[in-house]
This record gives C-alpha cells, sequence and structure tokens, in this order.
C-alpha cells in the first residue's frame, strides 16, 4: 500500500512540476513579446511629446518675436534686429529640450519681412520625417501715427 501511495504522491509531484514548467515557458514566451511592445509604444510617445513640446516652444519664440519686431522705427530697425535675433536664439535654445542648431533669421520677400526660425530635431523622428524644420512668419511693420489716427477715426465715429 505504501508503494501504491509512494507512486501516486511521486505521480503528482510530477504533473506539478509539468504544469509549472510550462507556465514559466508560456510567462517567458509572454514577456518576451509584450515588455518590448510596450517600451517601444512608450518611447514613441515620449518622444513624439518631445517633439511637440519643442514645436510648440519655437512657435511661440517666432511669434512673439515678431511681434516685438512690429514696434521698431526704421531707423532704428536694423541695430535692433541683429541684436534681438541673437537674443531669440540664444532663448530658443535654453527653453527647447531636443532641438539643435536653431538658427534665426529675417528674410525680405516683396518688400515684406519675415522673421524665420529653423532648427533640427535629430533622434527618432528623423525614420518617420525630415528632422530640419523651418517656421516663418510675416513682421507686420506698424506706422504708430497712422494706427492712432484709425483708433481716433473710429472712436469718433461712435461717439
Amino acid at each position: 500500500m505504501n508503494a501504491f501511495i509512494k507512486k501516486v504522491k511521486a505521480k503528482d509531484e510530477m504533473d506539478v512540476m509539468n504544469a509549472m514548467n510550462e507556465m514559466d515557458a508560456y510567462i517567458t514566451v509572454e514577456a518576451a513579446i509584450i515588455i518590448p511592445l510596450c517600451l517601444i509604444i512608450t518611447m514613441l510617445v515620449l518622444t513624439m511629446t518631445f517633439y511637440l513640446h519643442d514645436r510648440i516652444m519655437i512657435r511661440n519664440i517666432l511669434y512673439s518675436g515678431a511681434s516685438q519686431l512690429e514696434i521698431y522705427d526704421e531707423d532704428e530697425y536694423e541695430y535692433a534686429s541683429e541684436n534681438f535675433l541673437q537674443q531669440l536664439s540664444d532663448y530658443a535654445n535654453n527653453k527647447t529640450l531636443f532641438a539643435k542648431n536653431i538658427s534665426v533669421a529675417m528674410k525680405e520677400n516683396d518688400g515684406k519681412n519675415y522673421l524665420s526660425i529653423g532648427y533640427e530635431f535629430g533622434t527618432a523622428v528623423n525614420y518617420f520625417m525630415d528632422g530640419n524644420v523651418t517656421m516663418t512668419t510675416l513682421i507686420n511693420r506698424m506706422n504708430p501715427p497712422k494706427f492712432v489716427r484709425i483708433c481716433n477715426a473710429v472712436r469718433e465715429a461712435f461717439d
């Protein structure tokens, strides 16, 4: 009787061991597929988040810089623009995470001035699209006396 119990017990232990070995192999295969997939998705989400952060920061710097350049008069425009462009470039380099080689320039086309910021975003984004990005906006030169006359005329029309 004891021999029979020992055989049954040994058989149960073998079944348990086989079940554990099968479970371990299943978990290993599952982990080998799911964990790298989760890591890849997480890295893609983080990379796109950093890309969008840098794009938003540079667009904000572009628009605020253009609005600052709008108020300069003709005689102080050249001097102020050179110094100001360097300040914009330094500020952009400090505020972005992964944007590299940031260059700020003013361009003239058809008598209109444009502010342009170019940068390179060099990580995994280069695999999906070109890493070189350029943003440009128009600098609308203000004419304060003309603007004041228009505002006064509008005010008088409504009074």
